[in-house]
């Protein structure tokens, strides 16, 4: 953990106002916070280190656009219900698993798309 500026404990992803966004971290990770909280309605401020560590490998790999279909698509399949609606975090989303729910979105995503243009 790296303290910033505003003297809170905040594993160098700072958001507070007085420093702006993110003492160290990464643009990417601080997009995928911003990403979750934009979609959820939520105010997040601080990503758990070890989602931290696993967004920073996954820079370059996805973009935001596509992290927020991920968040949306969670929030629609665990949003229903009281026991999987405590999942919608940063430590769930951007942990372990990040990788595989981004794949699963980019497939949904593939299979959405509209090939009505070639039905004849």
């Amino acid at each position: 953990p790296v303290p910033c500026f505003c003297m809170r404990i905040c594993n160098g992803l700072c958001m507070c106002k007085r420093t702006g966004w993110g003492v160290r971290g990464g643009s990417f990770a601080l997009s995928c916070l911003a990403a979750l909280n934009d979609v959820m309605g939520t105010s997040y401020t601080v990503l758990p280190k070890s989602a931290a560590v696993v967004l920073a490998q996954c820079a370059g790999r996805y973009t935001e656009a596509e992290v927020r279909s991920m968040v949306a698509a969670k929030r629609d399949e665990w949003g229903g219900s009281a026991k999987t609606r405590k999942w919608l975090t940063p430590s769930t989303l951007f942990g372990e698993r990040f990788e595989g729910y981004m794949e699963t979105s980019r497939a949904v995503t593939c299979d959405d798309d509209d090939f009505s243009q070639f039905d004849r």
